[in-house]
């Protein structure tokens, strides 16, 4: 009886923490994302109006937010915002390092511009080197959407290939 019982409750707990290999997919009437099973979403991750989806895993220390940015404001508004919104994060975080800035074109025309940026966030009573990717894309229609996710610096080979997924499967309706 107490194997089976052992048995039993080591079977529920590995499959309550088995997540699918089909990733989730958010679509609303502007934009598409597909992100990892273990993410659930949570308005709590980056509580502003202009938020469309943000997602976390607290266990694994993966965080997500997509913010529609409305439209480019100006000619060089796309570079401008992507700018500032670099900078307050270069700002904001000790011993900051910009350790990627690219621009490219997705397969799916989508203007982009990422970011990689590492510091360390000091919160009351404790300090975490943290690894933040920043993407800003533009659509055809000259709207702009940040994707921003986060993790621990340490944790960069284990989750990075995810937070990369995450961004290239975004694209504009």
């Amino acid at each position: 009886m107490f194997r089976f019982l052992a048995f039993a409750i080591i079977l529920f707990t590995f499959s309550a923490c088995k997540y699918s290999d089909e990733p989730k997919v958010f679509d609303n009437e502007n934009i598409h994302l597909e992100y990892p099973s273990y993410l659930n979403k949570n308005k709590q991750v980056y509580p502003q109006e202009n938020n469309v989806i943000s997602a976390q895993n607290d266990y694994r220390d993966v965080y997500f937010f997509v913010a529609d940015l409305g439209q480019k404001p100006g000619s060089n508004g796309f570079n401008i915002t992507f700018d500032n919104i670099t900078k307050q994060l270069l700002t904001n975080v000790r011993d900051a390092l910009l350790e990627q800035d690219t621009s490219y074109t997705l397969s799916n025309g989508l203007t982009t511009r990422r970011a990689i940026i590492s510091g360390i966030v000091a919160s009351k009573n404790q300090e975490k080197r943290m690894l933040f990717f920043v993407n800003l894309y533009e659509d055809k229609q000259h709207n702009l959407y940040q994707l921003t996710s986060w993790i621990f610096r340490h944790k960069r080979s284990v989750w990075e290939n995810d937070l990369n997924s995450i961004a290239n499967s975004f694209s504009v309706k």
